[in-house]
């Protein structure tokens, strides 16, 4: 999953299948996938503008559609052979389906499928999730649990190693996995869902994973949404068009299948060679440029799935935390990028970002520098430890800074940016230290002014990140 130098945006599914069903219909085509034999088969809207690399006017890129990229996600499904799928059939699917196309699918292909040994037929779907869920190892039973709703149970099945979840609806079984771009659905009988399922998984296509020299097109500002995992052709763009991130390392990890998760050491390896990687390519260090660096590595959930990869993504964050239209390349933009920070600067909603105008609403307020008492030469003690040991310094600057900490119903809190891994092993121990408002439970607010004078909320806002931590785990809870 991507770890961000600034927010990372998490979404619950539980919003999304709850809002019902999309007013737009669902993107659907019966699948042109080859099928073989076993023989041959804001209330304040005073917001500035992002800043931008290019023209106004430019042109955003064209990316497949979404049934399209669905269908890519077919390989060969040996053991059956294709039929047409009656509309019916495919009705009685979309009806299932509705409370979660449009939102957390995108795209649907599907496929009749006939067992060769003359078995009942099956139906295949191949969807395309949306971009903030793909690669997530809760997609399958996330999305099965919303269909399911209240009234069918979700079961965990290994198929061939493999973990799948079923549930029986109306008169079928479905069974559901997802790879790392792709959710797969087979419908029909016991068995030969099952079966067709696992055709399905022999035969998927091995997911791309992002290369260094990559650019991509995830959605500039607001609109930005990058999946769980760096797999995946569909956002694949020319470096020398518009793009909104570029790629500056990737590899399969060095550990093996049969290796435990090597927990907070593997990501503070990963945040070395994402430090290296971005030093390189920016030419200074991220914490106060501009340019935001994104680290992909597999969460316990994925390594359990196999998954071993690492990715390092960059990007020109916005004030609002999304990222900026790129024309050219942000190789070497080196000083450029970084930030000239003063004590009383403000930050609307990303601290990769140049300050704003107090008066404007934010949710960030920058207060100072403290300095890490250890010596040089000390061991990286690791972010969780880091920022733990460093929060105190932060909590003191702000309570000298601010001198009403609470109002309203809200709190102001302090947040540490503790040193990179390479700042720390070239002995460098800045921390920098910010101000927040809270509304007692850890969701951000939106306020106007300076917690050193006269300041006030704005609003409780609803897009919270930090309120909204759940995922698709809380859609699972609520299904039982």
């Amino acid at each position: 999953m991507p770890r961000r130098s600034a927010l990372t945006i998490a979404i619950s599914l539980a919003i999304v299948a709850c809002s019902g069903p999309t007013s737009e219909p669902v993107a659907t085509t019966t699948s042109t996938v080859t099928i073989t034999s076993t023989t041959s088969l804001p209330p304040v809207d005073i917001r500035p503008p992002p800043t931008t690399t290019a023209p106004t006017d430019a042109a955003d890129p064209e990316l497949p559609d979404p049934v399209e990229i669905a269908g890519q996600g077919w390989g060969e499904i040996t053991g059956f052979t294709s039929t047409d799928v009656l509309d019916s059939d495919l009705d009685a699917i979309d009806l299932r389906l509705r409370s979660i196309i449009g939102t957390a699918i995108e795209g649907v292909s599907y496929t009749g499928l006939q067992p060769e040994d003359g078995g009942s037929p099956v139906i295949g779907l191949s969807m395309s999730p949306a971009v903030f869920l793909s690669g997530d190892p809760l997609l399958a039973p996330g999305l099965a649990g919303a269909i399911a709703g209240p009234f069918a149970s979700l079961e965990e099945v290994a198929i061939e190693g493999t973990l799948t979840y079923r549930l029986f609806l109306g008169d079928s079984w479905w069974y559901f996995w997802a790879s790392n771009t792709h959710l797969y659905a087979t419908v029909g009988g016991e068995i030969p869902a099952e079966q067709a399922m696992e055709a399905t998984i022999r035969g998927a296509p091995q997911p791309y994973l992002w290369q260094a020299g990559d650019c991509l097109w995830f959605g500039a500002g607001e609109e930005t949404s990058m999946p769980y995992a760096p797999y995946g052709k569909a956002r694949l763009v020319p470096c020398s068009g518009m793009h909104t991130h570029e790629v500056i390392f990737s590899s399969p990890t060095q550990y093996g299948l049969e290796d435990d998760y090597p927990g907070e050491a593997f990501s503070t390896e990963v945040e070395r060679t994402c430090g290296s990687a971005y030093r390189g390519y920016i030419g200074v260090d991220w914490p106060d440029s501009k340019v935001s660096a994104i680290r992909y590595l597999p969460d316990s959930a994925e390594w359990d799935e196999g998954d071993r990869y690492t990715a390092c993504v960059v990007e020109l964050s916005d004030e609002l935390g999304g990222a900026t239209r790129i024309a050219g390349s942000l190789e070497g933009i080196g000083t450029a990028s970084l930030i000239d920070r003063a004590p009383g600067d403000c930050y609307i909603n990303s601290l990769n970002a140049d300050p704003v105008d107090c008066r404007l609403t934010h949710r960030f307020q920058f207060i100072g520098l403290a300095e890490d008492p250890s010596p040089a030469g000390t061991p990286y003690p690791g972010a969780t430890a880091l920022v733990e040991s460093q929060h105190p310094a932060c909590e003191a600057l702000v309570a000298e800074f601010a001198p009403v900490l609470a109002k309203n119903g809200a709190d102001v809190s302090a947040h540490a940016t503790p040193p990179s891994v390479l700042e720390w092993e070239n002995d460098l121990r800045t921390i920098r230290c910010f101000a927040f408002a809270t509304d007692g439970e850890g969701g951000r607010l939106e306020i106007s002014g300076s917690f050193d004078g006269e300041w006030e909320i704005v609003r409780f806002s609803e897009d919270d990140v930090t309120a909204i931590t759940p995922r698709l785990d809380s859609l699972l809870m609520a299904n039982g």
